[in-house]
Order: structure tokens, then sequence, then C-alpha cells
């Protein structure tokens, strides 16, 4: 039976990509194929796993054979990917923006010996066609978790600021300053901790300030949704697949002044118990219930039961 080797990088803090290479490769397994996830230093595994998924190290060397199939992360050094006759590669992009991060020359990806992709969104499928050139592009959709769900909420805005720290703090002194009579609602920055940490400190917090940038898709996004928050905030381009003004009070990208006033909205309708608000966050609630670990599963082994059924 061949093997599906999905590389992984050796990050000691909390990574969406780490963690989605580690539910695809359990997702096979339940299906019978012999999928491994790769790290590079012997006895590495990524801390936050919360699946069984098995994994096989890099170094000292990693002995591939001829029936392997390597899933490459679109950020890797892909220009370094093994030369073992009939090896197979694919590449899972999960984000546009770190596609030349591993090159040395942005046009090596005329040269990669690479054909697949698997896409995490509909913006990726997209790119992987029409700017990588790839072949055979397609969509394994991300899932949002059970772990976020409603739960009783507290009037605070909760925000994952590792994307965008500077705007971050920029847009709670703003608010501060423009919303003075909402200084006391306190924020929360998640960050650094445990899935279930963060489902937990999302799914009790009545907002969220979405700081999205050139996202794939953006799934804090989505799990804010599920998590019954009222969103506000940016998208992320990536978000676009999601984000609509029925489930939330987005903002251009990047447009600070707009999000705080959005913002300042926000909270002003949770206070007075706008019906706007409920509307907003059921809304919210049905459109991340499209993306299903269900769904995800059901595609996935789709994808891959016809891939190695080809060759």
């Amino acid at each position: 039976m061949a093997r599906i080797l999905y590389l992984a990088h050796d990050t000691p803090t909390p990574s969406g990509g780490v963690r989605t290479i580690y539910r695809h490769v359990s997702i096979l397994r339940k299906h019978g194929l012999d999928a491994f996830v790769v790290h590079a230093e012997p006895g590495y595994r990524y801390p936050f796993a919360t699946s069984d998924a098995p994994v096989l190290a890099q170094r000292p060397g990693l002995a591939l054979r001829r029936d392997d199939v390597l899933v490459v992360p679109e950020n890797f050094p892909l220009e370094n990917l093994p030369q073992v006759p009939g090896l197979r590669c694919v590449v899972f992009l999960q984000s546009w923006s770190l596609a030349f991060q591993g090159l040395s020359d942005p046009l090596a990806w005329e040269r990669l010996p690479v054909r697949r992709a698997l896409c995490a969104s509909e913006l990726l499928l997209e790119f992987a066609t029409d700017f990588l050139g790839l072949s055979e592009a397609r969509l394994a959709p991300d899932a949002v978790d059970p772990l976020f769900h409603p739960r009783p909420k507290k009037l605070r805005i909760a925000c994952m600021p590792r994307r965008m720290p500077e705007v971050a703090a920029l847009i709670r002194d703003l608010f501060r300053l423009r919303h003075p009579l909402l200084r006391h609602v306190p924020w929360l920055e998640i960050d650094g901790v445990s899935e279930e940490e963060a489902a937990a400190l999302l799914s009790e917090s009545a907002l969220f300030l979405c700081l999205g940038r050139l996202e794939g898709l953006g799934l804090p996004g989505l799990e804010a949704l599920a998590s019954g928050c009222l969103v506000t905030g940016f998208h992320g381009l990536g978000g676009r697949e999601y984000a609509r003004p029925d489930n939330g009070l987005w903002c251009g990208q990047e447009d600070v002044p707009d999000c705080v006033r959005k913002l300042g909205a926000a909270v002003d309708m949770l206070q007075r118990d706008d019906p706007r608000a409920g509307a907003m966050i059921e809304a919210g609630i049905r459109t991340a219930a499209a993306y299903t670990p269900e769904r995800q599963e059901r595609e996935l082994a789709a994808i891959w039961d016809s891939w190695l059924r080809e060759n």
C-alpha cells in the first residue's frame, strides 16, 4: 500500500496549518490508508495535537519508497523535494501569500515536480490553477471543530492578534478614545493557547474582532461565527468565502477607522439587545455550520480515493 506522507513544520506554538495536517492524517487512516505526519526531528510531535496521528521523522534520513506520496505545505523548500523515480508530490495549499516563502526563485513553480494540489478554500483553488499552473487542484475544505459553539456570553471583545498585533493595539486605543462610554468593555487577546482553551474563551465572548490578513480562508472568523459571537473586522481576503453583510459588521481590509466605528456600533447593539445583532449572530452560526468535520472527511477521502486509483 502506498504511504501518504504529510510533511509538517516543527512548530512549538499553536498553528492552524499543522493542526489541519494532523486531522488529514487521522481521517485518511480512519479510511484505511497508510498516512503519516512527517516532522524534521526524531521524537518531535506537535504539542497541541488532539489526534493520534502517527509521526515519522525526516532526520537522519527517511527512506522513501517509489510508491510514496509526499504532501508538502506551500511554504516548504519545494526546490529540494527528493528526486525518487515514481515518487508523487502534492502541494497542500493553505496560504496563497506564502507560496514563494520556501523558494529561492519564484519562477521555480514552473519547474517543480508537482502537478496536484489540495486547497483549503475556493480562493486557494483558483490561485493554484491561475497563478501556480497546477493542472489538478482539488478543494479539501477546512472544518470548524465542534468545540466552537455558543455558550453563555460575557460582554467583552475577543481577538486573535497574532497576524496584526500593531493594528489590534491601534484599534483598541482608538476604540477607547472614540467611545469613552464603552471603556468598561474588556478586551481579551487569545494567543498561545490550546484549541480547547481558545474555544472556551471565544465561545464565552459576545464580540469578536476579526484580524484576518492575507488569509487562505481565515478559520478564526469562522470559529467566531460558530461560537455565536457578533463579528466585526477584516476577512483577510480568504474570508470572503463566508463573510457577508448578514452575518457580521465586516470592514474593508485594514480600514481601521471604519472598524473602530463598527466595533462601537456592535457593542451598542448588544447592550440595547437590538434584534439586528441577534439576526447576525444566527446567520453566522448557519454560515459556519456548512464547515463540518463530516464534510471535510467525506471530501478528503473522496479525493485520495480517486488519486490513488489513478496511479
